[in-house]
């Protein structure tokens, strides 16, 4: 529905209409794209997501507590 209301445009009068048509001229001077995954063809994202949303709130890590990567 998200991306469907973003690449076609919302209808008028719609409740988000403002913050749809900004994300539509941001994508636009960004050339960026939209696409739909279904959950079944994004497993891993989908697992993360559940287990994010089962975490208490102070479980959650901020971005000082987490090493960055590191590449050989």
């Amino acid at each position: 529905m998200a991306v469907k209301l973003i690449t076609e445009g919302p209808p008028t009068g719609h409740p988000q209409q403002a913050l749809i048509e900004d994300s539509r001229i941001l994508m636009t001077r960004t050339q960026s794209t939209l696409g739909h995954i279904y959950r079944q063809a994004n497993q891993s994202a989908d697992n993360l997501a559940h287990l994010g949303a089962e975490q208490e709130q102070q479980d959650i890590p901020n971005k000082h507590s987490l090493k960055t990567p590191e590449f050989s």
